[in-house]
């Protein structure tokens, strides 16, 4: 008989795979920690090693503050994540990375010596430390209408995440959020699907790489596509609210393929990207939570697009499924969850007593739970965590808010700035201008500028990380001899030539910047007593206003006084590059706004329905954007 070619390449890897395989089996050398073997074939060894109570643990990750790494290792807990301000004291780089490496510590002297990985929101850079890269949120980048631009950001936030030992961020947000007044509007890089889709490819490649030898990069981590599915059409905006959609949307495979498919397009392009992790949504279509949505977990996302990676719960996400604390567990494992994100004290337990008794029962089968351990265990072997990536390299820590690192940054800012108003070629006469008068709360505060998810959960106001502001950057960048006067509350304008007002809101995270109301998406008080005092001061003076905002906001009432509108959305640390578009005629204004801006509280769309796109009264239509 002829024996089939296999080409030399192959023939040589077959063989030595067959060597190693028996010299495993003659020393009993454990597969798994081979390196040199397929991913598949130490996955399997592994499961095939494990117990049913290490492989529970791997399906659970707990909070640091409340979990050390002897806990930790003592339950062989698969994963290990920071909240938000969840930081070690001192919050220096160099603490991070003796505190990640203690809990790998830990895990290396258990019985199997399986790695944890380590979670964080790295959603708008590594914005936990000051000194580290802050870029603007994802509203911001939606308008620069640059893909390789978020790639490249993308990289830069994995290259200072994985620097101090962290193997996996929390992000991109993949929402297209459809009514602003929710507090997560600023993390969605578009309203509109399909382009949304484009960016989340861009940074999943970019946090990532393309391949297996991308992911064991020390500068590659894991991304996850959040939050799993239409997160952003829920009624009211409301944050962990409800999406409606026709009964029988489970049933229906013409609304599935017509309608329901398109509008996941982001989460289908995460796959097709190979994202490691998908994080489930808070939210409930028609009152079945997410976490418990077989079709939606199982169904749609791993059988029906292929998911291979594993699927992680949000912040005790699973407590909000109806039952008790087991019938809770067994509901969303079955339904397709594999790890269960435990942030609070304590809510780890309930979670492996209820799995592990449910796996003795048969409640849970042993299928699903080697499914989803295996799940895990693929992803950080592709991450190299077994082998060299393990451990964090302190040598890294010197590019973390580099230069080169913010240099992209500010290029960030310039290119989602969108000029919405230029009356009377304003912005362009700047640079002729001799007494500029500045003001508001935004102009020189940075936490204001780089919002929630900064530093600490909510973000707060005030010098919370380091960076240049508006007012620093405007300073930087006028012409020799240029007159600038700073005053907050806006008095003080008599003789200038122009008034740049920096204006907006402050800092809030998910449910705390829900707009309950119009007021909390119109111009506070302390932005209208300033605007009051410049206008009775001065009536003359020309206003610029720049508005700092994590969304479009109500100013209909007050823009037909403004010469120039700038929306800045929240720039990041790097405020220059504001200026630099202003006052430079090297930059040019490019941004569009990614996000239909409403005229009135009325115009904002509470009742979304999938696949349909409201006319409103708009102020400006999304993509609108001037150019000097």
């Amino acid at each position: 008989m002829k024996r089939r070619k296999i080409g030399n390449i192959g023939y040589v890897i077959f063989l030595f795979i067959t060597l190693l395989l028996f010299v495993s089996q003659v020393t009993d050398a454990a597969l798994y920690e081979n390196s040199y073997l397929p991913i598949k074939l130490r996955v399997a060894d592994l499961l095939k090693k494990m117990t049913i109570e290490e492989k529970v643990g791997q399906c659970i990750q707990v909070e640091r503050n409340y979990r050390g790494p002897a806990d930790v290792a003592n339950m062989q807990y698969g994963s290990v994540l920071s909240g938000g301000g969840s930081v070690p004291t001192p919050n220096t780089f160099e603490s991070w990375v003796k505190m990640i490496n203690e809990y790998q510590n830990a895990m290396a002297q258990t019985r199997l010596g399986i790695p944890i990985i380590y979670g964080i929101d790295s959603v708008h850079g590594f914005a936990h430390t000051r000194g580290s890269t802050i870029f603007p949120h994802n509203i911001g980048l939606g308008s620069t209408r640059n893909i390789n631009l978020v790639r490249k950001i993308a990289e830069i936030t994995a290259l200072e995440t994985s620097a101090l030992g962290m193997h996996w961020s929390f992000s991109p947000c993949t929402a297209d959020p459809q009514n602003i007044r929710w507090g997560r509007s600023y993390e969605g890089f578009s309203q509109i699907a399909k382009i949304n889709a484009d960016y989340v490819e861009a940074y999943i490649k970019g946090m990532q790489g393309e391949t297996l030898r991308d992911y064991r990069k020390k500068n590659t981590i894991a991304a996850t596509a959040k939050h799993y599915a239409l997160e952003g059409w829920t009624l009211n905006g409301q944050n962990q609210g409800d999406t409606v959609l026709p009964d029988n949307y489970m049933t229906n495979e013409k609304y599935i393929n017509d309608v329901l498919i398109p509008a996941l397009e982001p989460y289908k392009k995460a796959v097709d990207s190979g994202v490691l992790a998908i994080m489930p949504s808070f939210t409930s279509i028609n009152g079945l939570k997410m976490h418990e949505n077989y079709f939606m977990l199982t169904e749609i996302l791993k059988n029906r697009f292929g998911f291979k990676g594993f699927l992680v719960g949000d912040w005790n996400a699973h407590e909000q499924v109806t039952g008790s604390a087991s019938e809770q567990v067994v509901r969303c494992f079955n339904a397709g969850l594999d790890m269960f994100m435990c942030g609070n004290p304590n809510t780890d337990t309930p979670v492996y007593d209820g799995l592990l008794d449910a796996v003795k029962n048969g409640t849970i089968s042993m299928e699903r739970l080697d499914d989803a351990v295996s799940r895990i265990l693929t992803v950080k072997f592709k991450l190299g965590l077994f082998d060299d990536n393990r451990y964090s390299d302190s040598n890294h820590i010197r590019d973390i808010g580099s230069k080169e690192h913010r240099d992209v940054a500010r290029q960030a800012v310039r290119e989602s700035l969108v000029l919405l108003k230029n009356e009377d070629d304003i912005v362009n006469r700047l640079k002729d201008m001799k007494h500029i008068f500045v003001a508001g709360k935004n102009a020189d505060d940075m936490g204001n500028q780089c919002g929630g998810w900064t530093i600490t959960w909510q973000g707060s106001s005030g010098n919370t990380t380091d960076g240049t502001t508006v007012l620093e950057g405007i300073r930087k960048n006028v012409q020799k001899g240029v007159n600038v006067k700073y005053n907050k509350e806006g008095n003080g304008s008599t003789g200038y030539d122009v008034a740049i007002v920096v204006l907006g809101e402050t800092p809030y995270a998910e449910g705390e910047g829900d707009a309950k109301d119009e007021t909390r998406l119109k111009l506070d008080q302390i932005d209208r007593e300033c605007l009051n005092n410049i206008e009775k001061e001065n009536p003359s003076i020309p206003i610029i206003v720049i508005l700092i905002s994590g969304r479009p906001m109500l100013i209909a009432d007050h823009i037909d006084k403004w010469k120039g509108l700038v929306a800045a959305w929240l720039p990041g640390t790097e405020g220059d590059g504001i200026a630099e578009v202003l006052f430079n005629e090297k930059y040019d204004f490019v941004g569009e706004t990614s996000f239909a801006w409403p005229k009135t509280f009325n115009d904002i769309d509470n009742m979304p329905e999938l696949g349909k796109v409201k006319k409103v009264n708009n102020l400006f239509d999304i993509w609108y954007g001037l150019s000097k």
